[in-house]
């Protein structure tokens, strides 16, 4: 589930079954807050996924994952200033 997205900037973070994942949107759907997506995000690179809320596919760039709540913030507050 994206669980936070600042305005303007295209990176977010996702909420997985056990940690946090840093992914920046590539194109496609553009994801909001809440929206759940499935799909193989948790390894480094670019990978095609899928909104299940928006019912629409996007392509992601995976920055980091297996992340603290904390080092994920901190993660986004880095690349979104």
């Amino acid at each position: 589930m994206v669980s936070r997205r600042l305005p303007g900037c295209d990176y977010f973070i996702v909420a997985t079954k056990s940690a946090y994942d840093l992914l920046e949107w590539f194109g496609g759907h553009d994801p909001d807050k809440g929206d759940i997506l499935t799909g193989g995000f948790e390894s480094y690179g670019f990978h095609d996924i899928y909104d299940e809320t928006a019912d629409a596919d996007l392509r992601v760039w995976t920055e980091d994952y297996d992340l603290t709540k904390e080092d994920a913030l901190e993660k986004l507050t880095e690349q979104c200033e």
